[in-house]
């Protein structure tokens, strides 16, 4: 239950720094590399950060524990 809430607490922080990316112009836009993501992903993961190259990076990196 408490892995259920933290869980839960991060989506709505993401989502939070997704509309916060939308005030500033920056949504769509990977947070690594600045090209678009694209829009398939956005339908998918409305408050994606990175394209789906930088977040195979980043889960690669998180794994490798980098």
């Amino acid at each position: 239950s408490l892995g259920i809430a933290s869980a839960e607490q991060t989506v709505i922080y993401e989502i939070d720094e997704a509309l916060k990316r939308m005030e500033d112009g920056s949504y769509g836009l990977c947070s690594t590399c600045d090209k678009p993501i694209s829009k398939k992903r956005l339908k998918a993961v409305p408050y994606a950060e990175y394209c789906i190259d930088c977040q195979k990076k980043e889960e690669l990196m998180q794994k490798k524990g980098v």
